[in-house]
């Protein structure tokens, strides 16, 4: 790896006298100066954004103090242009990184011990099973036998050590865990732990509550694993022992999801040697390698369509069932990502790099601290998921506890930087890691200069207000519109623009939605702001305020009211009110401008409530016809099957039948065919094509026949020949079609345990005789219908008799014989007689009509011979023998003809 995709590449290519195309010689030298390229193309395209205000201020004929507003006002949203054509023009030109990974597909190796751990707040026994059941599908995800799962524990913040609920959370949580345990102990302990912290006394947040938070439970773990302290949890379960000694950990909170076999290639990634960190003896920071490796995170499509604010905000959440890699401005250019809390990390490696560096009490948000002092790389091909807030108000206090967090980091962009212990360290810090930190700290102040760039342009700028209010909206905006370039661009596939412009309206929706909350982003903004410099350099209180997200989101959740949202939001109708009367005195004529902004912030909480509520599945029904038209196209489909699947292919469906040329079945199938035709007979029954008997029969076969298949360690190849049931060279296990096979089997069985508690002779049967007769007036449309005046009049009326007879059993079964006896005969000679005209029928038309023809009485026949085996009283009770007529009624009374297979 080293010679082929490392440092030793170059080494190679001189030797051989490689030479590079021009395009990949200017991507090696852009790669090469990463740094000086990305300041100097952030920086002409930031001035290029200055250029339009720049203009009309001078065309204007600005003064020195409205130059000054006018150009500090617009360098923050000029700062959104400039940042998003560079990392547009990035993507464009540089391709995704994607790292070496180890294939641990087949088990991670001693070597590579790793533990899962979720570390969260506890405030209710309530809150446990959800708590357990996440740590159980991490496990089911993930079952590698080797891998450890750890649930980190506190407390919820409390005015004392201990409170009355304390215990019975505590005791629940173990219990929990020995469930688990002992659901999943094969050899020796189960791989479930519970690590719970007590409460300490906080000076600095005048309360009750576990050291540090979340980066206290994993300083404090990591501790543990490494042998250096034993006394950081109070409450333990599982085998403590082995997590010693752990290499990895995998974090991730509450609400995070790990799909199938995302931690063994996390792990593989981490563990490849060209990953592996080098720390730099001289400066003690990593120069080479990572101790943390980042996933790409996506919204989980559950939590991204709670809600219209959630569709959104939350963007694109299709489930990427391919993991591809993409564009990511930092990894891709400089080789380094940035942390957000969910991925692994190297225990030792990334102790190390913290040790010392963090200061008590002063950091709320730590993610991007500890990645930038361990050196991340992002891995944009693994994907975790996690949850979006479904409303507003919500991620309102999200956004004003993460801005909290990056204005924490501001003292981290000098030279000397605080430390353990009141310590000054040296930061050690890269231009790069600065920026990182300063550009959360720009993010974070564009809502705030752009509500300042539109009020100094309607109250002292010169010019028109309208050009200042366009501005102010333009800017957001400028995602949507490099997005549609670019799809655009690339969009040559069918439906790709169509997929385009649907983006493009998301964004759009979204880009409104900005506007809509700029002012009281920008109100919270502020307040966060303020509030964290206060508390930075002035206080020192309170720098760990926090609540998680799942607190919130209850806090919340049940307060949706708009009286409520409106409490939450007031500041921005109030603000919109002093602008409008501040207008009003200084500059009445901006008024008709601003008020496109001024009422949408006004009515921003209004709209708050509204895309907030709970999204509802829309419910489109179906009309009658297009129901006829569906159920028709099903009758037909499970004519296949009852055609195709018989003894002569050992109850297995075929692969396929062809019909032109030549007609020919294709005598092969495979465990999707198989799984397919147990589905189509279980769904027939559910139509009411087949009765209880005939579909047990088919089932029965069918699994009979597979119980005589050869199979590989348990599984079934991918090819059989049905008639020989050999398997088909070459041999091989398809893990997609043995998937398909088992997930079909636990729907059957489910299916089974339905039809056994349904009555014999269902409704659903009368509607499927319907389906087969519409099918077989169909194929009589080719009749004139002056010749067949009776014949359609019989088969409606025999249409008629079934829907009637459909509702009740008792007397269906005098209407089921007299179907079989005298309707069906009669019908048959009617169609027969239908058909002998001259010039009427082809070959093609008699094959269809004796097609359905023949199922519907085999359809008459099935439901009288179940009714005469599994009802056989039923005969009785109607014509009683002579002086039998009490007992009759007494059996009748005892026996309903709705009973079911299982009583």
């Amino acid at each position: 790896g080293y010679w082929l995709i490392g440092d030793g590449r170059r080494d190679i290519e001189a030797v051989i006298g490689y030479r590079r195309s021009p395009v990949a010689a200017c991507r090696r030298w852009l790669l090469r100066n990463a740094g000086p390229f990305y300041a100097a193309v952030l920086l002409i395209t930031g001035i290029a954004a200055l250029v339009l205000p720049a203009f009309y201020l001078a065309a204007e004929g600005a003064g020195p103090l409205a130059w000054t507003v006018g150009i500090a006002l617009a360098l923050l949203p000029a700062s959104v242009l400039g940042v998003t054509l560079v990392h547009w023009i990035v993507t464009l030109v540089v391709s995704p990184w994607v790292l070496p990974k180890l294939d641990f597909e087949e088990g991670i190796p001693p070597g590579c011990s790793t533990a899962v751990v979720m570390p969260v707040i506890v405030g209710s026994p309530a809150e446990v099973p959800g708590l357990i059941e996440r740590m159980e599908m991490h496990r089911l995800s993930n079952p590698d036998p080797s891998l450890r799962f750890a649930l980190l524990s506190d407390h919820i913040d409390a005015p004392a050590e201990h409170m009355s609920g304390d215990s019975e959370v505590e005791e629940t949580l173990v219990s929990g865990i020995r469930r688990l345990n002992a659901r999943y102990r094969q050899i020796g302990d189960g791989p479930f732990h519970l690590l719970h912290r007590p409460r300490r006394f906080n000076p600095s947040e005048n309360c009750w509550m576990a050291w540090e938070r979340k980066r206290g439970k994993l300083e404090q773990f990591n501790r543990f694993v490494l042998g250096e302290e034993t006394s950081g949890f109070s409450v333990s379960e599982g085998n403590m022992d082995a997590l010693r000694g752990i290499r990895f950990v995998v974090t991730a909170d509450a609400d995070t999801t790990l799909p199938p076999g995302s931690v063994s290639r996390l792990v593989g990634t981490l563990a490849h040697p060209l990953n592996s960190a080098c720390v730099d003896q001289v400066t003690g920071r990593f120069r080479t390698g990572y101790t943390v490796v980042q996933p790409r995170v996506e919204i989980s499509p559950e939590s991204g369509n709670r809600s219209l604010f959630a569709r959104l905000y939350a963007g694109d959440t299709a489930v990427d069932i391919y993991s591809r890699a993409v564009s990511d401005v930092y990894q891709d250019l400089f080789g380094e990502g940035i942390y957000v809390g969910k991925g692994i990390y190297e225990v030792a490696s990334f102790h190390q790099s913290l040790k010392g560096r963090v200061p008590e009490n002063a950091l709320v948000s730590h993610d991007l601290f500890e990645g930038v002092y361990g050196r991340t790389a992002l891995a944009s091909d693994i994907v975790l998921y996690e949850n979006f807030p479904s409303g507003y108000v919500e991620y309102a206090r999200r956004w004003h506890r993460w801005v909290r967090g990056d204005w924490q980091l501001l003292p981290w962009l000098a030279g000397r930087v605080p430390g353990a212990g009141d310590r000054c360290l040296a930061s050690g810090l890269s231009a790069l890691d600065r920026w990182k930190i300063l550009d959360n700290l720009r993010r974070s102040l564009i809502p705030v200069a752009l509500v300042g760039l539109a009020a100094a342009g309607w109250l002292m700028l010169p010019g028109s207000p309208w050009v200042w209010t366009v501005l102010t909206v333009a800017v957001p905006g400028a995602y949507a519109f490099t997005d549609l370039v670019t799809g655009l661009a690339h969009g040559r596939r069918r439906g790709a623009v169509r997929g385009i412009l649907r983006r493009f309206k998301d964004h759009s929706g979204r880009w409104f939605l900005v506007i809509v909350f700029l002012l009281h982003d920008a109100a919270v903004a502020l307040d966060a702001i303020a509030r964290t410099l206060w508390r930075v350099f002035m206080s020192r209180q309170h720098l760990l305020e926090w609540t998680s997200a799942a607190h919130t989101a209850a806090r919340f959740a049940p307060r949706g009211s708009r009286a409520d949202v409106w409490r939450q939001m007031w500041i921005a109708p109030a603000l919109s009110a002093v602008f409008a009367t501040a207008l009003s005195f200084m500059n009445p004529l901006a008024l008709l401008p601003a008020a496109p902004l001024l009422l949408l912030w006004v009515a921003s909480a209004e709209i708050a409530a509204w895309i907030s509520r709970p999204g509802r599945p829309p419910q489109e029904h179906l009309k009658a016809e297009e129901r006829a038209f569906l159920r028709r196209l099903a009758r037909r489909t499970w004519l296949y099957f009852e055609t195709f699947v018989g003894p002569e292919d050992n109850w297995l469906p075929p692969d396929n039948f062809q019909e032109e040329p030549h007609a020919g079945i294709a005598h092969r199938t495979s465990p999707t065919n198989v799984g397919m035709m147990f589905l189509s007979s279980l769904t027939a029954w559910d139509l009411g094509y087949v009765s209880s008997s005939d579909l047990a029969a088919r089932i029965r076969n069918g699994l009979d026949t597979l119980d005589r298949l050869e199979r590989y360690h348990g599984h079934f190849l991918n090819w059989y020949d049905t008639r020989l049931l050999d398997p088909l060279e070459p041999r091989y296990v398809s893990t997609v079609d043995s998937g398909n096979l088992a997930v079909c089997l636990l729907a059957l069985k489910e299916g089974c345990v339905e039809a056994a508690s349904a009555p014999v002779l269902r409704r659903e049967q009368w509607d499927g005789l319907a389906d087969t007769l519409d099918l077989l007036i169909q194929a009589m449309d080719i009749v004139p219908a002056e010749h067949t005046t009776e014949l359609r009049s019989r088969m409606v009326a025999i249409m008629e008799r079934a829907l009637s007879a459909r509702d009740q059993l008792q007397p269906s079964r005098t209407v089921l014989n007299d179907l079989c006896d005298r309707e069906f005969p009669e019908l048959e000679a009617l169609i027969g007689r239908g058909i002998a005209l001259p010039g009427v029928s082809t070959a093609e038309v008699l094959r269809e009509v004796h097609i359905w023809l023949e199922r519907m009485h085999h359809h008459l026949i099935g439901m009288r011979r179940d009714l005469e085996t599994l009802y056989p009283w039923l005969a009785l009770t109607e014509a009683p023998a002579l002086g039998c007529e009490d007992l009759a009624q007494a059996i009748a009374n005892m026996l309903a003809p709705s009973m079911s297979l299982s009583g």
